[in-house]
């Protein structure tokens, strides 16, 4: 949702804004919080935020970062073919050098 108004509660603080044009939110947290909760528009979803994640070419690393942006399911190959198809890569459902690139430059490492 593009432009959509949410509140973000992380380690006390409150951040109130918008979506951006790709319907990210993106937001400077405290150090050391470990957890949050993100309201949009009618949903609440409590979020645990870890302070180090695995590579980004690893499965543990790859899910979590896919559950950061959003794209949830319970299969990770499944999570990771909705990203690709996404992102104009070919959905596979295997990470490959162009996803892991992909998923760093949106994620971030």
């Amino acid at each position: 949702m593009v432009g959509a108004k949410y509140t973000l509660v992380v380690g006390g603080q409150t951040y109130h804004g918008q979506t951006d044009s790709n319907g990210m939110v993106s937001q400077v947290v405290p150090g050391g919080a470990t957890s949050g909760t993100l309201t949009l528009d009618m949903w609440t979803v409590d979020l645990t935020i870890q302070q180090q994640l695995d590579p980004a070419d690893t499965e543990a690393g790859y899910s979590a970062r896919l559950d950061n942006l959003g794209y949830y399911a319970e299969d990770a190959s499944m999570a990771l073919m909705r990203f690709q198809s996404a992102n104009d890569l070919n959905p596979t459902g295997q990470m490959d050098d162009a996803t892991k690139a992909k998923l760093e430059e949106i994620h971030g490492h």
